[in-house]
């Protein structure tokens, strides 16, 4: 027998009710939606990402993840360079230069552009500006714009 959604979730606060007192708080933002539910002792946390018309990558793509690729080098055969994107704000980069062995980790925090379609890595990764693509991250220059020229294809990472 099927109920009605009003019957299904009059039933449920019912149920909820009886393991003690009952608080949900929402908060929205144009990001997200954020909801609380507290029963008891017991404390549910819920955030669903708000997709946003001309917000750009950040809402239209799955983007956190890793990307991985050679970057070019002025005076090596390239950089093997590695890029974790965490949904909350964090990354990990890894980078190696071939043929040299030198390599270097960081970890930091990156923000968005307010477009929602590039992103900046902190200090600890110089600063670096990247455009967030469907599979892929475009190292731009250090302001921000694509690099023009032959190597500019050489410039992509891909999502492993």
């Amino acid at each position: 027998m099927t109920f009605p959604a009003s019957v299904t979730a009059l039933a449920t606060v019912a149920a909820l009710a009886a393991c003690g007192p009952y608080v949900k708080t929402t908060v929205a933002t144009p990001d997200a939606t954020t909801t609380v539910e507290k029963v008891g002792a017991r404390t549910k946390s819920t955030t669903v990402i708000t997709p946003v018309p001309g917000m750009g990558a950040r809402s239209a793509v799955q983007w956190a993840g890793t990307y991985a690729g050679t970057l070019p080098c002025a005076d090596c055969p390239g950089i093997a360079t590695s890029i974790t994107l965490g949904l909350q704000g964090s990354y990990q980069l890894m980078e190696t230069y071939i043929d040299r062995g030198q390599s270097s980790t960081v970890k930091g925090r990156y923000g968005w552009d307010p477009s929602g379609n590039y992103i900046k890595l902190d200090a600890a990764g110089n600063g670096a500006w990247f455009k967030v693509l469907d599979g892929q991250l475009q190292r731009l220059d250090s302001t921000g714009q694509p690099i023009r020229g032959s190597l500019a294809p050489a410039y992509i990472l891909s999502k492993a």
